[in-house]
């Protein structure tokens, strides 16, 4: 480490003496000594129509920056450059809807390029998501209020990464009672079949599937009242059909308090 360091300084001292201050030595050289390191980039669907946001972090080892794209319907991956510079995000906008998308970063330092990340999966979409994201964690559940519209997605790439929602909500049940809910699935097919949807109840066991207009009991055994939060997953096995295929679907909902009884 020393001797590379000592190297380092030698060779600004001589730069400086056979270039003078330009600024492209100045920025070569204000860099870190370590190489650049592997990062997988941050790929977020559904928050814009027809549109995936990508990120990475800065990294004082590159020059720049260079980004990937590949269709995941299409084997073997055929990467194509989308981006070369020195910006920390992009915005890909020419994507096509319900369609699946790899991308990985190479970064550049100097001649070399090189320190490819592994892929991360984005969809195309010409859906959003709902206006109650982000409900994605307890901590920001939603109140069910009389009625909520909401959508929920699951995609499975080639290589088994998955892109999915859920959906966290809480219903306020005074002591003594029962609240009974129920979701409609848009896409479930008939009146009382089964959705795309599982529930977990907090505090209830595991995931249990959801039947269509079919009422769901929350509890309140105690001797006030209490706030009841569930959160609302994607029933896989019906979004893609087969372990080893590929895709998905974002499917809309609604969502509401059919009643109340008392225990």
């Amino acid at each position: 480490m020393v001797r590379k360091i000592m190297l380092v300084i030698a060779s600004v001292v001589i730069s400086v003496l056979l270039f003078g201050c330009d600024s492209q030595i100045y920025e070569a050289l204000s860099r870190g000594i370590e190489d650049p390191f592997v990062e997988k980039p941050l790929v977020r669907s559904f928050l814009k129509e027809k549109s995936i946001s990508i990120s990475w972090q800065k990294d004082k080892g590159a020059d720049s920056y260079i980004l990937e794209r590949a269709d995941d319907s299409v084997a073997p991956l055929l990467y194509k450059e989308i981006y070369r510079g020195k910006e920390f995000s992009y915005e890909d906008k020419e994507v096509e809807d319900e369609k699946l998308y790899m991308y990985r970063l190479y970064k550049q330092r100097g001649e070399k390029s090189g320190w490819v990340s592994a892929p991360a999966l984005g969809v195309g979409s010409l859906i959003c998501r709902d206006e109650h994201e982000s409900n994605d964690r307890e901590e920001e559940a939603t109140w069910i209020g009389p009625m909520r519209i909401s959508n929920l997605y699951y995609y499975k790439s080639h290589d088994g990464q998955v892109v999915a929602d859920e959906d966290w909500y809480y219903v306020k049940v005074t002591a003594h009672t029962i609240a009974t809910i129920v979701l409609e699935d848009y896409q479930a097919g008939s009146a009382l079949a089964a959705t795309h949807f599982k529930i977990i109840v907090k505090g209830g066991g595991h995931a249990s599937q959801i039947i269509n207009n079919t009422g769901i009991d929350l509890i309140n055994p105690d001797n006030e009242e209490k706030k009841i939060y569930f959160k609302i997953i994607a029933d896989e096995s019906r979004f893609v059909t087969s372990p080893t295929q590929t895709g998905g679907a974002i499917i809309q909902y609604q969502i509401y308090i059919f009643g109340t009884a008392r225990l």
